[in-house]
């Protein structure tokens, strides 16, 4: 028995099975949560662009469709988020008290159901919401952050009034 006790061999292997574990679920913890909020950062970016796009008038001039709209959205967002995984709502209203967005609505599958393409001119306040489904790669971090049957979605919105047309003389 005093053979045993003396004997370090496999102690080393032992800390990590106990260790390991631990210190790999909070590796993976951290890295699911940095591309979480580097994809919810990121989205922020594509909706304060849209929200631009729109506000100076640029998706008047390209045409004042959700095509437009979805072209100059895949322009600058790839290659790091699937823009056709992108979600808009473009709402217009005639005064900031009127601004209200009703909650949105998702399928299983995270993508927005109730959202719709309002076609907006010059000096309109117009409303802009912008959804995606996020997938945790881990089950783990998956069920200790939503729970097992809830989706993942990252959400952002802004509110702003359209510039005026600008003057040209003849």
């Amino acid at each position: 028995m005093r053979r045993f006790r003396r004997d370090n061999s496999g102690v080393t292997a032992l800390e990590f099975a106990i260790v390991g574990p631990i210190f790999m679920s909070m590796m993976f913890f951290s890295m699911e949560s940095g591309i979480f909020f580097f994809k919810q950062n990121w989205l922020k970016h594509i909706l304060y662009e849209t929200s631009r796009y729109i506000q100076t008038g640029q998706l008047e001039r390209a045409g004042n469709t959700e095509e437009a709209l979805r072209d100059f959205i895949c322009s600058i967002s790839d290659p790091y988020v699937n823009c056709h995984m992108i979600d808009v709502d473009v709402k217009r209203f005639a005064q900031y008290s009127d601004v209200a967005f009703p909650d949105p609505v998702f399928d299983v599958a995270g993508r927005a159901q109730n959202f719709a393409f309002d076609l907006s001119g010059t000096g309109d306040i117009v409303a802009t919401r912008i959804s995606m489904p996020h997938e945790f790669t881990t089950k783990l971090m998956h069920d200790a952050m939503l729970g097992e049957e809830l989706n993942s979605i990252v959400l952002n919105f802004s509110v702003a009034r359209n510039e005026p047309k600008l003057l040209t003389s003849p």
